[in-house]
């Protein structure tokens, strides 16, 4: 078994996220742990940085400045849709997300609905946490 964490393991880790204004954004409390292999990039680096080297049962904290995590809010996802380019049996609702189509991609995004006005729609594309510092409180609970 083993007792340190070395890149290529698979890991196991319960833990606590919150944002600076204390409020908990996720946490695998009643949940299974996370699970990873570590090198491969799947979760925020800083974070898969903190678990490398860590023993088997430690517990660590760490913040991610914003650039380490989602990254700063970015204006030009914010965008303004005229109401007549929705489906007319969506309801559309402040804090509704929605699965857009980009252009020039044809990439799937998630968007939330942050205001509705006579004519538009405005969407915000930015991921939930961007702009958010983010604290973590990491336990390892296995190593493969």
């Amino acid at each position: 078994m083993k007792n340190k964490v070395h890149k290529g393991d698979k890991v196991f880790v319960n833990y606590v996220g919150t944002l600076d204004s204390g409020d908990i954004f996720d946490s695998t409390e009643g949940r299974e742990p996370l699970s990873f292999v570590v090198g491969q990039g799947v979760v925020l680096k800083k974070f898969e940085d903190c678990v490398a080297g860590m023993q088997l049962n430690e517990k660590k904290k760490v913040s991610l400045e914003a650039n380490e995590a989602y990254g700063e809010k970015r204006d030009e996802l914010i965008v303004e849709i005229p109401k007549e380019n929705f489906p007319t049996d969506l309801k559309l609702e402040v804090g509704i997300k929605l699965q857009i189509r980009q252009k020039r991609s044809m990439a799937l995004t998630q968007a939330e609905i942050i205001r509705i006005a006579q004519n538009t729609v405005t969407l915000d594309a930015n991921h939930p946490l961007a702009g958010e510092r983010l604290h973590f409180e990491i336990e390892l609970v296995g190593i493969e």
